[in-house]
């Protein structure tokens, strides 16, 4: 009777059993493909840079953040498991990672911290290419970028991961989430346009297709409200912004500088709140020289007070005529330009583009105190710590420890030792 009566309640609960395991699944599904659409852009730059596909780069950080949810995720940004190693000169968090010390008692491992996901995808390019790694890693980056069968395989071959079916779930990722198509656009060539750029001093991105303020801020990882802040509350939260628009992740300047023009010749219906997006200053400084409303559409032509207006006085004979800009002839260093709406170029495989990079000749300086010969860098605009990294065939950690301070956001002009 008792067996009959435990048989009769587990076959009522499996379906109830089943029917939870669905649901969660579909939740874990749903986590998975909204990862997936808030990075697949970034991963598809980081090919472009790297040769590193970008559906291997989306499988292995579903994999290891159990897609954005995991501790080290959410703790230090960091999407890729990688740990400190001894060369890495960032921050750093601590946590237990099954490892034990010679009496079996469980010991922290040290990982590596970003200040956002950004700089983590950007370091896992950069550590599947460090030199010294050349013999472990480097045998990947002859492999035709849309294998990713041979990918996932090689990368539990070197020894990525210690999970003896790691190449089996990345392989099952890559096709139940067809993140091969990813791959597919980048070799074939997909519309890009910039994604940064320095306005007025400050960083500035522009918004992609389905992004919002609260989105952004999670990318870069700052509180939502301080984007609300920092863009003179032009967006909501979360509103959708159109593709192209401008959205500071900086505070804007209190003032413009000296190649920026006097006055600003507005367009029909333009407004101050949009004028000051433009320049990359704040509202409220346009709002002491010009006396109309922030939100007030504005007749075309409207001249608008960028700097204080000249005060009243007596006239200086040969003063310089006032610059205003047109909508024509907007100042160069201001201008953010999309690039062609044309596919970009398929990339170089990544050992292919340091070969046939030209030999740099940076200027060789004596470093009086230490007696040292320094190599050094002069950042041009588009250069990144991964890209100068490859050009000199070094690592990110590398400039890190040589420019003591450096930030993952470098501008051009500054100057990097790189030896």
């Amino acid at each position: 009777m008792n067996r009959w009566l435990t048989s009769t309640f587990l076959g009522g609960l499996a379906p109830v059993l089943l029917f939870a395991q669905t649901k969660l699944d579909a939740e874990i599904d749903s986590l998975r493909r909204a990862y997936i659409l808030r990075y697949c852009d970034l991963a598809m730059e980081e090919m472009e840079h790297s040769g590193v596909p970008a559906s291997i780069k989306l499988a292995q950080a579903l994999l290891e953040t159990r897609a954005g949810t995991s501790e080290l995720a959410q703790s230090a940004s960091n999407h890729f498991g990688l740990k400190c190693g001894k060369n890495w000169n960032g921050a750093t968090y601590a946590k237990n990672d099954d490892e034990v010390d010679a009496k079996g008692r469980p010991v922290l491992s040290c990982f590596r911290k970003y200040p956002h996901v950004i700089a983590s995808y950007a370091d896992h390019s950069a550590f599947l290419l460090l030199p010294e790694k050349r013999d472990r890693y480097g045998f990947l980056f002859e492999l035709d970028p849309l294998d990713y069968k041979s990918w996932a395989q090689g990368l539990q071959k070197a020894g990525y991961s210690p999970v003896s079916h790691y190449a089996d779930r990345l392989i099952f990722y890559i096709e139940h989430h067809r993140l091969y198509e990813y791959d597919r656009q980048v070799r074939e060539g997909r519309i890009a346009f910039r994604r940064t750029a320095v306005v007025n001093g400050a960083r500035m991105v522009q918004a992609r297709k389905g992004e919002t303020l609260r989105s952004i801020a999670q990318l870069y990882q700052l509180a939502a409200d301080s984007l609300v802040v920092f863009n003179d509350s032009l967006y909501a939260l979360d509103t959708p912004l159109q593709v192209g628009d401008a959205v500071f992740v900086e505070p804007k300047g209190i003032s413009l500088g000296a190649e920026v023009p006097v006055v600003h010749r507005a367009t029909k219906d333009q407004t101050l709140r949009h004028i000051a997006q433009r320049y990359g200053v704040r509202l409220q400084t346009l709002q002491q020289y010009n006396a109309c409303p922030p939100d007030a559409p504005l007749p075309a032509n409207t001249l608008v007070n960028l700097k204080p207006p000249a005060k009243p006085g007596l006239v200086v004979k040969g003063l310089p005529v006032r610059r205003d800009s047109s909508p024509s002839s907007a100042p160069p260093s201001l201008v953010v330009e999309m690039l062609p709406a044309e596919p970009i170029a398929t990339p170089i495989p990544a050992r292919e583009a340091l070969a046939n990079l030209p030999a740099p000749t940076p200027p060789v300086t004596i470093n009086m105190q230490t007696g040292e010969v320094e190599t050094h860098h002069t950042v041009s605009p588009g250069d990144t710590l991964s890209s100068i990294a490859r050009r000199y065939q070094t690592s990110v950690e590398r400039l890190r420890q040589l420019n003591p301070g450096v930030s993952d956001t470098i501008r051009p002009g500054q100057t990097l030792r790189i030896r």
